[in-house]
């Protein structure tokens, strides 16, 4: 009698038939009917076959430019016997034909270090979740210019109170503002998100923004002509921005103000993270904090910590543009991402809070996961890095 497939075998074998469906065989098509029955793995199936198609091309790509960076990578391992790479081979050997199915069924490569001793080898540990988490929704929180409070979700389409000679529009998930021939008023909204919520908000001279969770962004809903914008954020915002010489755009987070020169960027401020970053996507931005300034350009990083006393700007080149934005498309992508770096973003979009229980082991992640999946399954890839997870009510209870 054969043994059980493993969490890791099964998901090689699932994104292999994944691969060529519908060209499968008979019995292939019965071991992916028998796992799509299994609790949340019909969601997956979905999801993927929803996005497969658009994705194909895009994400063969992203797998045929991985080698270089992979050697890259493995040229910074420290010597055998302190780092293990975790089943990075049997992925490889099935990357070329599986990539689409692969990627969106959250495989991750989890590099796992030891200061004392060498790894032992990877066993599978149950994962025991009494309860579970939906992932987050497009919800948020309007504060309008006389105080009033407007509680926005993606289930309607209706139109708002006027702002300020712009017509305001809740159109499922996106905030409206469009200017009208009435006399423009300089009025100020605020849009905020909670844990497990994001938005996007389209301004009056087409640009648009979206809130990640925890997030804020207080801005001026019809600005006359030759007038500056400025807006000010919290948590976790991109910028695509339409570019006007005549009316400048400015953003302002925790101490740090960034001006436009035609961009699209990202700008994750959290409390809870060690410093603001600044991700150029496309264009430049001029970053200045206290009596210092930087010029950020196109595939560009900024690094600021958020002290208001320590006005050092650092600058990166070749930054990950496709992590800064995961979130924007609907992922979690992780580079060498601690564990708690990584739980600090599920806690975000689940609404929950960590608490840690004992000593963690130190490990980074490399991986792209899909955020619409369910916290458990989430988890389940997570729980392979000798590390447990339990949820009591809103809390992600981590044990060794």
């Amino acid at each position: 009698m054969e043994a059980p497939l493993n969490f890791r075998e099964e998901h090689v074998i699932i994104g292999q038939i994944l691969a060529k469906y519908p060209q499968t065989t008979e019995e292939e098509q019965q071991i992916l009917e028998t796992w799509r029955q299994r609790n949340g793995n019909q969601q997956i199936f979905d999801a993927i076959m929803e996005s497969r198609q658009a994705d194909e091309q895009r994400m063969m790509a992203i797998m045929a430019n991985m080698e270089p960076a992979r050697k890259k990578y493995l040229a910074l391992i420290p010597e055998a016997g302190t780092t293990k790479i975790l089943w990075w081979n049997k992925w490889r050997k099935y990357a070329a034909a599986a990539a689409v199915a692969a990627l969106l069924l959250c495989t991750i490569w989890l590099e796992v270090r030891t200061h004392k001793k060498e790894v032992a080898d990877s066993t599978e540990k149950t994962l025991p979740v009494p309860h579970d988490a939906a992932p987050g929704t497009y919800r948020a929180k309007l504060v309008l210019a006389d105080g009033s409070l407007v509680m926005l979700d993606s289930s309607s389409n209706k139109a708002l109170s006027p702002q300020g000679g712009a017509r305001v529009t809740n159109d499922h998930g996106k905030l409206i503002y469009q200017s009208t021939n009435a006399k423009s008023v300089m009025l100020y909204n605020t849009l905020s998100t909670e844990k497990g919520e994001m938005y996007s908000l389209f301004l009056t001279d087409g640009s648009r923004l979206w809130l990640n969770s925890q997030s804020s962004v207080h801005y001026p809903v019809n600005v006359p002509p030759n007038q500056e914008v400025e807006v000010v954020t919290t948590g976790e915002v991109f910028f695509d921005i339409v570019h006007n010489p005549k009316r400048p755009f400015r953003v302002r987070v925790n101490g740090l103000l960034i001006n436009d020169i035609g961009t699209q960027f990202n700008v994750n401020a959290y409390t809870d993270e060690p410093s603001i970053i600044l991700t150029l996507i496309e264009g430049s931005v001029r970053a200045t904090k206290g009596d210092q300034s930087a010029l950020v350009k196109k595939g560009q990083e900024a690094i600021t910590a958020k002290s208001q006393t320590d006005y050092h700007i650092k600058v990166m080149e070749d930054a990950d543009l496709e992590k800064a934005i995961a979130w924007k498309n609907g992922q979690f992508r992780f580079n060498k991402d601690d564990l708690k770096t990584v739980l600090r973003q599920l806690a975000r979009w689940y609404n929950l809070d960590v608490v840690y229980q004992g000593t963690i082991p130190r490990g980074q992640f490399i991986g792209t996961v899909p955020r619409n999946l369910k916290l458990s399954q989430v988890l389940e890839i997570l729980a392979s890095s000798d590390v447990h997870f339990s949820i009591e009510g809103k809390k992600l209870i981590v044990t060794p």
